[in-house]
């Protein structure tokens, strides 16, 4: 089973919709990389494979955002 991490806009939505959430995009890929990191129970290697990076870039950007196991 996979699980769809990525906003997808709503039907009729516009570029410039007044009621969207607009998230820088550090904080948009923390959250991304936070929520794969908890659905493998933060096996690291799995993560990597599911977000398409290597294993160190992981530990890079897991370290840039301070992301911690909770």
């Amino acid at each position: 089973m996979t699980q769809s991490y990525f906003l997808r806009p709503r039907d009729g939505d516009e570029e410039e919709d007044p009621g969207s959430v607009m998230i820088p995009l550090d904080d948009m890929e923390a959250k991304h990389i936070r929520r794969v990191l908890n659905h493998v129970g933060w096996n690291k290697t799995r993560a990597a494979n599911i977000l398409k990076v290597s294993r160190p870039t992981l530990d890079r950007k897991i370290d840039k955002y301070l992301l911690k196991r909770e």
